[in-house]
This record gives C-alpha cells, structure tokens and sequence, in this order.
C-alpha cells in the first residue's frame, strides 16, 4: 500500500512539474525573425502613413494660410479704425474750435451781450429803437440772434456727443478685433505647432521607409525566398559576429544624463522619457566606436530629433541586441558593415551652434541606447524599437550621473 502511495505521490510531482511547461510555453522564447515578404508589405504599410501624413500636412498649411488670410485682413481693419479715430478726434477738437470762435464771433456783433445780463440784453437792444418800425427790426434781429446762438451751440454740442459716442464705439470693436486677433495668432501657432509635429513625424517616416528599402535591397542582392526568415538568410550568406560583452563607445567623457523619465531645458522646460545614456566630451573630433563587434543595419541622416544615428545589430552571448548612437557629428560607416568594438563609427556631434538641424540636443554629447532584439530585423517601427530600449548600465558599466571616466571598460 505504502508503494502505491509512494508511486501516486510521484506521479503527482511530476504532473505539477511538467504540466506547466507544456500548457504554458516560456515567454522568454524570441518571435521568429522577418521575411523579404514582410519587409515587401511593411513598406507599403509605410508608404501609405507617409501619403497620409502628407495630405495632413497639406491641410493644416492650408489652415495656417486661412488663419494668416484672416490676421492680415484684421490688422488693416485695426489699421483702419486707428485713422477714423484719428479723424474724429481731430473732428471733435475742431468742433470746440468752432464753437469757440463762434461765440466769439456772436460777441462781437453784439458787443453789449454779456454772460450776466442773459436775455435783457436783447430788450435793452430792442427798447432802443427810434421808432416803432426800428423797435420791430431790432426785436427780430434780438430774436434771430438768440435762436441762432442756441441752435448754434447745441448743433456743435451734438457734434461733439455724436463724435465721443463714435470714438467709445470704435474703441470697443477695436478691442474686440484686437481680441480675435489674438485667438486667430495663438490658432495659427497651434497649427504650427501640429504642422511641424507632423513634418517630424513626416522625416521620420522617409528615414524609416529609406532603411527598410536599404533592407530589401541587400536581402534581393543576397537572394533571399520571399518566405525565409531574415536571420537564416543573413547567417548563411554573411555571419553575424559573436561578441561577449559591450565597452563604452566613448573613450573618455562624463555622464550627462540617464536612461528614464527626466526634466530639462531645451527651448523651454520640458519633462520625457529619455532612452539611452549620455556621454559627454569636448572637442571638434572626438571619436565614437561600435560598443560590441556586430553590423550595421541602418543609419539616419540629420534627423530632427537626434541628428546622424547609427544602428547596429550584435550577437552578445547567444543573445540579440541592437545599439544605436544619436547626435553624430559625422558618420563613418556604411550600412551592413562588419564592425567591432574597435571600428570607429562617426564623431561625436550635438552642438546646437553646430549642428543646427539637431533639434533635441543642447549640448555636445553621444546619446547611447541599448535594445533587445535585432531593429529593422526582428522589427521595424521605431515604436517597437523604443519598447525594446532597456537601461544600458545593465550591460555597460559606467560612473554615476555626473561623474567622468576613461577607458571603454574601466570599472566604476
């Protein structure tokens, strides 16, 4: 009896032990790499974001030339006010002149008029007479005078009401043009703001569709089948070289900035997620090497966002890993390259002042990323390559944030 259990017990172990494995296969296996037919219909999916992306951007520069339509025909309304303004200041200042130099003239004509004497003035004028037919001339003139004063006087205060309510009203439009002039500018830099995000977007897709027709071009020249996996193809035409660790791709330098979520200033403040680690040093040529012997599988020409990149695909330990160097100065090699760690790929660049096309980067420095998996043969968008980018310091070892070193592989 105490057998059978033993057997039973037995078999329950290893049910509990294998079970597992076979219901639930490891998930550290690697996806299978592309084929030619792949890369064929990834670049169609490409050249088609890429008409897309166009056709917004086209949209939006016609929304900006809208905006800009309207600014234009706003600041000459504003113009425009500002002169009839102008005017009816002028106007209201030589109304007061006007009536000014009537009293005056009213004044002198009848010069025994007085402020204080109000209307007895014009019957002491009238009583004055010689005889009746007089008296009768007098007191029509006494009158037309009066009437003409007072008719006068409230036509040109008129005038001057008339020309203050005109001179509030146009304030007022004034400053509510001035106010959709202001909203139309802040739309109009909105849109910029999107054009050129998308213009980004737009390089990076050509930059993208530039490597994967790269790609398909070097698979043609090495007769790959349409259905053969990339690595099979590539492994038994040109060998990938085996590597066992990764040395730092500069010689000497300082730690700028880490892998990880940071805040800076560049044209402003801002807070990213930053994928690589940053090395800094002086000089107008200093040298950036490959971090571990492997081939270049793709390069970027002045990219907006990182400036001239290198990509290269390593085998390090059996495992794939794909690095990448941002903010060159130069580039010195070609695409699929055999390089090791002592083929010096390109020159460290990122000078703003320099570099000018550059426009992540405030400094001179060597952005280094690290990512599992083979870029542009595993994979292809650069989503997928920024999922893959783990910290470098797990393979390279490096000083503290700040902290310089010399050597491409002296302990710190």
């Amino acid at each position: 009896m105490k057998n059978i259990l033993k057997k039973v017990s037995n078999m329950i172990l290893i049910a509990v032990i294998v079970l597992p494995g076979l219901i639930f296969p490891s998930m550290d296996v690697e996806a299978a790499s592309k084929t030619l037919g792949d890369y064929r219909k990834e670049l169609a999916d490409w050249e088609a974001q890429q008409n897309e992306n166009k056709q917004k951007q086209q949209l939006t520069k016609d929304q900006i030339n809208q905006i800009a339509t309207s600014i234009t025909t706003n600041t000459n309304t504003i113009n425009q006010l500002s002169n009839d303004m102008v005017t009816l200041q002028n106007e209201i200042v030589q109304a007061e002149k006007d009536i000014e130099a009537k009293n005056q003239e009213i004044k002198e004509l009848v010069s025994f008029l007085q402020v204080a004497e109000g209307e007895s003035a014009y019957l002491e004028f009238a009583f004055g007479a010689k005889d009746f037919t007089d008296f009768i001339y007098r007191m029509a003139i006494s009158e037309q005078l009066s009437s003409y004063n007072e008719d006068l006087m409230k036509q040109y205060n008129n005038l001057i009401e008339s020309n203050k309510k005109k001179k509030i009203e146009i304030t007022e439009k004034q400053e509510t043009l001035k106010k959709k002039q202001n909203e139309l500018a802040t739309q109009k830099v909105k849109l910029g703001d999107e054009l050129q995000a998308t213009s980004a977007a737009s390089v990076s897709i050509e930059e993208e569709i530039k490597m994967i027709r790269n790609q398909i071009q070097y698979l043609e020249k090495l007769k790959c089948r349409e259905n053969e996996s990339v690595d099979q193809c590539v492994n038994r035409n040109q060998v990938l070289p085996a590597g066992t660790a990764f040395f730092r791709p500069v010689v000497s330098g300082k730690i700028t900035s880490e892998f990880g979520n940071r805040c800076y200033w560049l044209n402003g403040y801002r807070c990213d997620f930053h994928g690589g680690l940053d090395m800094a040093q002086s000089g107008s040529a200093v040298p950036v090497y490959a971090a571990a012997p492997g081939i270049v599988v793709g390069h970027t020409d002045r990219g907006k966002c990182g400036g001239n990149m290198v990509y290269i695909i390593h085998n390090i330990n059996g495992k794939k890993y794909t690095s990448m160097y941002a903010h060159l100065r130069s580039i010195m090699v070609r695409d699929k390259q055999v390089v090791t760690m002592d083929t010096q790929i390109g020159t460290m660049g990122g000078n703003p002042a320099i570099e000018t096309w550059d426009g992540c980067s405030s400094g001179q420095h060597t952005h280094f990323t690290l990512a599992n998996g083979h870029y542009l043969v595993d994979y292809m968008f650069w989503s997928q390559f920024e999922a893959h980018m783990f910290n470098p310091r797990v393979l390279v070892n490096a000083p503290r944030l700040g902290g310089s070193f010399s050597g491409r592989n002296r302990k710190y």
